[in-house]
């Protein structure tokens, strides 16, 4: 039986201010969520930072020569040495109320610096890998790019070229894992990466 275009209007205006007060009633309890949470993260105590998982750079491993004459090389060098006595975090995915929650309120500015100092050296690695694979330099490319991978960097060109690098060798072993590792990332840019590597993989449809 065809309602009436009367009732139908009614039926669907209903229907449409229903839907919009849940989402309303549903936003409004996330925000009071949200900042009940910041109200006690900004009352939490300092704690110890003992449970951070600090990064290391292996400088000993690592290519640094000092004299490469590559004027992007020598800056990535220099950059990442100037590290040395600096601590190192990766804090992706965790947010400022949830640190503050964990640590307390008085340590965020230090964990803030120990994330930035993650966020410089990833990009640091990745245009240092870069510039070694252009200025044919691979074997130094990949342990720069593989130490990336092993802090579990987001930068996608850390992984691209690495797995350029392994399909001209033809280690399609190396390409697969380093999906499987990329698979595990919690950054936005998962996805992207995961994608461009198959395209890597000897198993993919479009495999060149």
């Amino acid at each position: 039986m065809k309602l009436p275009i009367f009732t139908t209007v009614v039926i669907l205006s209903a229907l449409i201010w229903f839907y919009m007060k849940r989402s309303s009633s549903k936003f409004k309890e996330q925000e009071e969520e949200f900042w009940d949470r910041e109200r006690r993260a900004n009352s939490t105590r300092k704690r110890p930072l003992t449970d951070l998982e600090y990064i290391s750079i292996p400088y000993d491993e690592l290519p640094f020569t000092g004299k490469s004459g590559n004027p992007i090389i020598m800056e990535c060098e220099q950059f990442l040495l100037g590290l040395k006595d600096a601590k190192i975090v990766n804090l992706n995915g965790i947010t400022n109320t949830d640190l503050k929650l964990r640590y307390g309120v008085a340590n965020l500015t230090v964990l803030t610096e120990y994330d930035l100092n993650y966020t410089e050296m990833i990009r640091t690695l990745a245009d240092w890998g870069e510039e070694l694979e252009k200025t044919g330099q691979k074997e130094d490319a990949v342990k720069v790019l593989q130490f990336g991978v092993s802090c579990h960097t987001d930068i996608r060109k850390n992984y691209l070229i690495l797995a350029k690098i392994y399909e001209e060798e033809k280690d399609y072993d190396a390409i697969e894992k380093l999906i499987e590792t990329a698979e595990q990332l919690t950054s936005l840019t998962k996805d992207s990466i995961v994608s461009e590597l198959k395209k890597y993989s000897f198993y993919s449809p479009s495999y060149r």
